[in-house]
């Protein structure tokens, strides 16, 4: 098999990506294992067992190095831990209309915080591109987490997902594309936690959504974040 860089710095690609967030789908399933497995359904591959949350099954192939995928990137992994562990056990939670309280959670370092937290879904986008064959612009992605800052098309939506049916879900959804010119000018993405989602956007045709639909960047602030 031909070596593979890290999209993000050009190194060796020796890390994978979890395809969701160890510490969310601890906080759905508790400990994983031989005798207490979860279930993973993907297209047409229903119910693969899963064993443990560091599988194989659970992870994107390698494409990053070490380093960007823990050091570099691990204050955007930490942000969004912390955001998704108290919004889901926070009482009570903020509901559609609500703003999400960021300052609260983060305190004095909310929009850095919250900067860290688009970041960690630029980095996952990112990964699932790659792992899928979409063709979003990963440069610029990568771009935006070597330099620290906002990536200019990436919007985000935090949306409360009420489903007693779901509570006890992860959900990681298809990167839906609009396309011109073999080039994705526009797409959308579903991350779902239990009763927490995030619906990742990227649109280079202007700021998305709507006041039923609000998205949030970070160059918004950090303490309007309305849920949907």
């Amino acid at each position: 098999m031909p070596a593979v860089n890290c999209w993000i710095c050009g190194s060796l690609a020796d890390s994978s990506e979890h395809m969701v967030k160890a510490s969310d789908l601890r906080s759905v399933f508790g400990k994983v294992t031989q005798h207490a497995p979860i279930y993973r359904h993907a297209g047409e591959a229903r119910n693969q067992v899963v064993k443990g949350i560091n599988t194989e099954a659970m992870r994107f192939a390698p494409s990053l190095c070490s380093n960007c995928n823990n050091a570099r990137t691990q204050p955007h992994d930490r942000a969004w831990e912390t955001l998704s562990d108290t919004l889901r056990t926070m009482t009570p939670r903020p509901m559609r209309g609500e703003l999400l309280p960021a300052e609260q959670i983060f305190g004095a370092t909310v929009g850095a915080s919250m900067l860290n937290v688009h970041l960690y879904f630029v980095k996952l986008l990112g990964c699932y591109a790659i792992e899928y064959g979409v063709p979003l612009p990963i440069s610029s992605f990568a771009v935006a987490i070597l330099g620290g800052y906002a990536h200019p098309n990436v919007y985000l939506s935090f949306v409360d997902v009420r489903s007693n049916e779901g509570k006890n879900q992860v959900h990681v959804g298809n990167v839906q594309a609009i396309n011109a010119n073999s080039q994705t000018v526009g797409a959308t993405w579903f991350y779902i936690v239990g009763t927490l989602g995030v619906l990742v956007t990227y649109s280079e045709r202007g700021r998305p959504g709507s006041s039923k639909k609000p998205v949030w960047h970070p160059e918004d602030s950090p303490t309007r974040i309305a849920m949907c």
